[in-house]
């Protein structure tokens, strides 16, 4: 059955590889190896999945260009954004710069306090201010950013403050074994 998920989900990339451009190759293929150290097709150790996980960058791992949403946009955008990017955050921008993250729990506990909040502009309820990290960042770094503000997401912008990608703890467990992710895990519930 190992080889048998192991193929199909090389078959799946493949397709991807396809479908998303060549740009998103090297992610991928970074991925499926990471996949078959953790399915035990390799015979890579963990000390070698270590240093994959500290040679992977932000950009490596990030949702490139997500959807955006404008500090005067109703949050009725912003729901719609969730339920067709199947998403759980949106990104606010103003002028072009990131200055929030907009979360579906934040639509939902403002849903008690604000009458009529789908015609409110997400600058009512967002949460000013970002933490993000840069394209060229490590994996490493963009966890222990994760971990010390105990978030659940960051922000990616490039050198001149544009945004470019969005990394979740999802993204992250997708190109790491489940040893690494428990590791990270435990080291985040034990700091909290």
């Amino acid at each position: 059955m190992g080889c048998r998920m192991g193929c199909l989900m090389r078959r799946r990339s493949q397709r991807s590889i396809v479908i998303f451009g060549i740009e998103h190759a090297h992610r991928l293929n970074r991925t499926l190896k990471l996949l078959r150290c953790s399915t035990g097709e390799t015979n890579m150790s963990e000390t070698d999945g270590f240093r994959d996980f500290q040679s992977l960058t932000a950009a490596d791992v990030m949702t490139p260009s997500p959807r955006t949403c404008s500090i005067y946009s109703a949050v009725l955008e912003a729901v719609m954004i969730f339920r067709d990017a199947d998403c759980g955050a949106v990104p606010i921008l103003d002028e072009g710069k990131p200055v929030a993250i907009l979360t579906d729990r934040d639509v939902a506990l403002a849903l008690c306090d604000t009458l009529d909040l789908v015609k409110q502009p997400v600058s009512a309820i967002m949460k000013p201010g970002i933490v993000a990290v840069r394209p060229e960042d490590s994996l490493f770094q963009v966890c222990e950013i994760l971990r010390a503000k105990t978030l659940r997401r960051v922000l990616v912008i490039d050198s001149a403050d544009t945004l470019v990608g969005i990394i979740g703890w999802a993204d992250i467990a997708a190109v790491i074994s489940e040893r690494m992710m428990g590791r990270i895990v435990l080291d985040v519930v034990l700091s909290s």
